[in-house]
């Protein structure tokens, strides 16, 4: 799911969140790929708060840029279903649009109904 690299000058924090971008502008894998996918975020998670890291400018700076997509992410997906009730925001909800295979993949496992885009 990473849509960019790490090094400098990237310009755009939807790059560095895995995912984000094409989760905002439609996501056109399957809910299967999207799981995985999101799985990558989890593995993130401690690296984003260790301090450790944080010393490095260049994380420092990755870092910042990973909350920042992270923020757009979670402002986006509070406008889709619950799907795992308590778990951690990327995990609680669905997307509330995305392509149709991935739409009919939720509404099979979940019984939830998004957008086709």
């Amino acid at each position: 799911m990473w849509s960019g690299a790490f090094g400098a000058n990237l310009g755009d924090e939807l790059e560095m969140l895995p995912g984000a971008r094409e989760v905002l502008s439609g996501y056109s894998g399957d809910l299967y790929e999207y799981e995985d996918e999101r799985s990558v975020r989890e593995v993130l998670a401690p690296a984003l708060i260790d301090d450790r890291l944080l010393q490095f400018e260049a994380w420092a700076g990755m870092v910042k840029d990973a909350l920042s997509a992270d923020e757009r992410l979670r402002e986006f997906l509070a406008g889709g279903p619950v799907v795992e009730p308590g778990k951690i925001w990327w995990r609680e909800r669905l997307p509330p649009r995305a392509e149709r295979g991935f739409v009919e993949d939720a509404e099979r496992v979940y019984g939830v109904h998004l957008d086709v885009m």
